[in-house]
């Protein structure tokens, strides 16, 4: 660990193949170590998925009845399909998060039939979209919990010796999703039972959400109304978007956040 090692490529008289990208248990490594490719093929992976969604909704008899069904398409297909093994992905930088909070923001924009200039604070607010960087700090976390309950198991010595020693990768990235969200290794919550603790990094994550998104629709010209007609923020699509039909939920959307053509 953290020290510099030539590897051979040839052990015992055979010669290794080197690659710039190894496929192991449905993961993709690169040379350097690094998921970056994973991360590039997850996010390809996302997008064809919501292209399938969108055409389920728009295409179907679930067209005039679409708003109560996305939620559902998206939680159990985008986010199974993103989500996947990203607990051991490399710490996110900027770009890659953007990347990775637009897929929903996008695929919410093409079902509504709102153009891409229509804020994305109203879409997360009235849609009740949480940024999916956070889930993928959150099933860090989860992981490490689950790790740490196998009492006499060697990932756990493992693990432990690893954090005390603060080693580069794992580690290192699992102290920022907890300082994140506000918690350390030793927070009593994190013992609790897997739904339980699930359940508060998802409560933390709406609220994280709901300081930020009040800031940015501060910010927003179109959003200053739904900042003043009793903002609150909870995760969940407004009642009105999924009671209404699709068009008349549609057109009151674009009269909440002022997108109307002026014309």
């Amino acid at each position: 660990m953290n020290k510099m090692e030539e590897i051979m490529d040839v052990i015992g008289q055979t010669l290794l193949e080197i690659v710039e990208l190894h496929k192991y248990l449905g993961t993709l490594i690169s040379s350097d170590g690094t998921r970056r490719e994973e991360f590039k093929s997850k996010m390809k992976e996302a997008n064809s998925v919501c292209n399938e969604i969108v055409q389920i909704l728009k295409m179907t008899e679930l067209s005039t009845i679409r708003l109560k069904y996305v939620t559902l398409l998206s939680n159990a297909c985008v986010n199974s399909k993103v989500k996947d093994g990203c607990a051991v992905w490399d710490q996110l930088d900027e770009n890659q998060r953007k990347i990775i909070n637009d897929v929903k923001i996008k695929m919410m924009k093409r079902i509504l039939e709102m153009p891409y200039s229509t804020p994305t604070s109203a879409i997360k607010y009235e849609m009740g979209v949480t940024d999916m960087y956070l889930e993928v700090e959150m099933e860090r976390i989860m992981l490490m919990c689950e790790v740490m309950k196998k009492d006499g198991s060697v990932a756990k010595e493992l693990l432990q010796t690893m954090q005390e020693k603060r080693v580069p990768g794992f580690c290192t990235d699992l102290e920022v999703a907890l300082q994140l969200f506000g918690l350390d290794v030793n927070d009593e919550i994190l013992s609790k039972d897997k739904k339980v603790i699930r359940e508060t990094l998802k409560g933390k994550i709406v609220e994280m959400e709901s300081k930020q998104l009040a800031v940015r629709m501060l910010e927003e010209s179109k959003c200053d109304r739904l900042l003043l007609n009793g903002y609150m923020f909870d995760g969940k699509m407004k009642k009105y978007l999924v009671e209404l039909p699709f068009e008349e939920a549609r057109a009151v959307f674009m009269l909440r956040c002022r997108m109307f053509p002026t014309k």
